[in-house]
Order: structure tokens, then sequence, then C-alpha cells
């Protein structure tokens, strides 16, 4: 029995490390808080307890001593309990009280550090921590200090380059602490918002400005000169500028990737191809079976006025389905990859026994889920709803780029008369629709999700990739 104290890293769920990923793997028990990726709990074998401690370690040392009294319990009747934090353990994450609650306790543990926001989100505004032209040390702060006062930081001792963390709440006092202490009230100051992820913002300030600047957590503070490097070392900055001036066309309408563009210069069409139109379906006995499937976000609104039994196993494709069915208290197994061949496999690989599933999907889905279960397993499928092309043709048809998020606006696409110079692909079905109606996608996203796709076409862009390879197509 072993309590694992794994850093989770900070927001970017490629940037765990592979020993804490393959935890994630093993755990029995996982307690999380909650800037953890769901991609990255998604992971987790299908019979892992996940234990979401977000709201507790938000408050007081109270809420703080519930974790421990849980680490505990659950370190006492597990082999493999894991503890995942944001960034890393023992950098301002209470880490080291929860270790030192377990050895006071005889249970074993274990820390697996993580890459801190410390560390990643200056670099990913390219700030670096050092320059060997301006500065060879610098600190770490918290913007928050422990409840009981017992120290305080020494502001007059401070190096000139400074990393603050939980500090928007009381930024204005930091900045007067540093004027204090000798800082100049014009040093450069940049804030770092979401750091390392697609929704990263950097507003940059001085120390007399730092209290009037509008932050909102989560956000890290860098105080120092080499603030004025980003102009030449924000690598993420430029490649989302490769976007600036473009004509997206997006098959989906709402979603957080579409504001990201918008900030950085892109001009978005976003139009769906398709609508849904809802059919007569028998609801099934919900009870008659094992396993439920829904593999998207319309099928749970399908059900809606429906209960789904909570002691079902269900599974389903992407993580707009998985939160739909998360608001319903239901917890689904999800492949690491979003799309129905990824998901057969690994429903086939889960199962021992022979089952009776139910697959609750659209008119148009292709069959290849039910057909493979099929051959080992008693599989009803339902139909709930349909999917037929809009009447309107969006007014613009010529695009720079286009995200299609679905076989069936990839089918549209075609017989709409819209083209696009670069086409993107969320998945392998839709690479598949798109060549069989002519088009040749220069893109699949390795991720399955819009932030996916936008993640494969910056880097595309970045390495050079070229326009005009579809005109014509």
């Amino acid at each position: 029995m072993v309590v694992y104290i794994v850093g989770a890293g900070p927001g970017d769920p490629k940037l765990i490390t592979i020993k804490a990923d393959e935890l994630v793997r093993k755990a029995d028990v996982i307690l999380y808080d909650k800037l953890i990726s769901k991609d990255l709990l998604s992971h987790s074998k299908k019979d892992c307890i996940k234990v979401y401690v977000g709201k507790k370690s938000e408050g007081s040392s109270q809420l703080q001593d519930e974790i421990n009294e849980e680490l505990y319990k659950y370190g006492k009747m597990y082999d493999v309990v894991v503890r995942l934090k944001g960034g890393d353990p023992y950098i301002f994450g209470r880490g080291a009280e929860e270790a030192m609650y377990l050895y006071e306790r005889n249970i074993p543990f274990e820390i697996i550090p993580g890459i801190s926001s410390t560390v990643s989100c200056p670099m990913y505004a390219g700030i670096p921590l050092s320059y060997r032209e301006s500065n060879s040390s610098f600190a770490f702060l918290t913007g928050h200090e422990a409840e009981n006062k017992s120290f305080s930081i020494n502001w007059e001792k401070l190096p000139d380059t400074l990393v603050i963390v939980m500090g928007v709440k009381n930024r204005d006092q930091i900045a007067k602490n540093l004027i204090n202490a000798g800082f100049d009230s014009k040093t450069p100051v940049a804030i770092i918002k979401n750091g390392t992820t697609l929704l990263q913002e950097t507003t940059i300030c001085d120390l007399e400005s730092l209290g009037a600047t509008p932050a909102e957590p989560p956000s890290v503070i860098f105080v120092g000169k080499n603030v004025l490097l980003r102009d030449k070392l924000d690598f993420f900055q430029k490649k989302l500028s490769l976007i600036k001036n473009k004509d997206i066309f997006i098959s989906r309408e709402s979603g957080d990737e579409l504001e990201i563009m918008k900030k950085n210069g892109a001009n978005i069409y976003a139009y769906s191809l398709i609508e849904i139109v809802n059919i007569d379906f028998k609801t099934p006995n919900l009870s008659d079976y094992d396993v439920i499937v829904l593999t998207s976000a319309t099928g749970v609104d399908r059900l809606k006025g429906i209960s789904l039994p909570k002691d079902k196993e269900y599974y389903t494709i992407g993580p707009k389905t998985e939160e739909k069915l998360i608001e319903k208290g239901i917890y689904p197994r999800i492949p690491e990859k979003y799309n129905s061949k990824e998901l057969t496999k690994f429903m086939i690989s889960e199962f021992k026994d022979r089952k009776k599933i139910l697959t609750l999907r659209s008119q148009e889905a292709l069959g290849y889920l039910e057909e493979k279960l099929s051959e080992f397993h008693d599989v009803t499928r339902v139909n709930t709803y349909k999917l037929k092309l809009k009447d309107e043709v969006p007014e613009k048809t010529e695009f720079d780029i286009a995200f299609i998020t679905s076989s069936s606006n990839a089918k549209a696409f075609k017989k709409m008369g819209i083209n696009a110079e670069i086409v993107v692909s969320i998945g392998p079905e839709t690479s598949n629709e798109l060549r069989k109606n002519g088009i040749n996608p220069l893109i699949e996203a390795d991720n399955h999700t819009l932030s996916g796709m936008l993640e494969s076409l910056l880097d595309y862009l970045f390495r050079g990739g070229n326009f005009g390879k579809n005109k014509g197509s």
C-alpha cells in the first residue's frame, strides 16, 4: 500500500511526466484537484475510484485536514493511491504537508515531481527565469502566506527576479511591498493566465500599475527585466500569430477555441452545415442492459427526462459528451482517441464476460461499433435523432482554413460548394469522409477535439506548412 503524491504539470496534459502517467493508469484511487485535465483522468483504469478534492483544497487548513484524512483512509485500503496535484507537489502545493501527515501515521508514500507553473508559464510567455546578461538568481513566492503567520516574506532580501503564484488577489499589496523594499516602480511585470494552454493570455504592466491591472486566477505573476525579452523569445504567441487575418471556417458554432482564434486576429466563420432532427424512438428499459453507450452530446440531450441508472457501465467518445454525462452524475469510460474504432477496441479490451450493450446514436452513424461488439456481446442499437443538410448555404464559401469537426459535416462541406486552402480534419472517420468527397485534408488532429485541431494546425504552420495545396479540390 503506497500513496503517490504526483505532480500533474501546469495545465497542458502533454506536459505530464511518463512516470506520473504510468501511475495514473495503475491507480486504484485518484484524489485530484480542480485544474487537473479530464484527458489525463481518462487514462485511469476501469475500476479506479476518482475523488474530486478541488473545492476542499481552495479553502482553509480545516479542509486540508479532510484531504489528509482521505489520503490516510484510502492509503490503508488500496495498493496504489494517487494524489494528483497541479504543477509540482512541493512548490506551494501543500504536498509536503500531506506527505508529513502520512509519515506520522506510517503510511508509505512517494513523491513524483511535476513541471511547475513557476517555470513553465514564464517560459511559454517568452520570459526566461535567468538570462546571463540580466540576472543570476530568482525567487518563487506565494501570494498568500500560511494562516498561522509563523513566518513572513522578507521583502528586503529578495532578488530582482520573482515568480509569484496565487498572487492575483493580493497583487496591489505585493507591488507596494516590493516598491517599499527598493524595487523600481517601473520594473516590468507579466501576468500570465492559463499558462501552457491555448487559453494562455499574457498582460504586461509595471509594478506601479500592477494593482490596477485586470487579472484573474489561475495566473502567474513575473517581476523582473527579463519580461523585456518576451518580444524575441515568445514562441507560443508567434505560433498563434500565424492565423492572424486568416479566414477560418469552423463547422461548429461554439467553444473556447473560437474566442482564442478571434483574439489572435483570425476572421472566424462558425457555421454547422447540418441540423439535428428529432425522431420518435421507443425509450428502452435501461435496467435491462449492463452497458450503455452514448457517442454524442446530442444523444445525451435526447434522453432529457429519462433517469439514467447509476449502477450501469457507461461509455462515450469525446469530452463534450463526457461533460454532459458528468452533469447527470454519470462518470463514463472514454478511450484516449475519440473515434468509434478506438471506442470499439477500448470496450472489447475491458469486457471479460459477455455483456448486454445498448447504443444510443444518430441515424447516420456508421455501424462499425455495433458490428464488432456483436461478435462478443449482445448489442441493441436505438437511433434517437437524425441529421440533415441545412437549407441555407453560407454567404461566404472561400476560406484560407476550414475545420471539419464530423463525418456529417464532411459530407455537407463538398455538397455546399465550400472550399479552403487548408482543410483540418478532427479525426480518421472525418478524413475518410472528406476523401470520399474528393477533398484531401492536409491536417488530421492527433487529439480529436477542436483544441487538438487548432494545435495541429499551429504546429503545421510553425513548421513552414504552406497554403494553397487544396485549391481546386
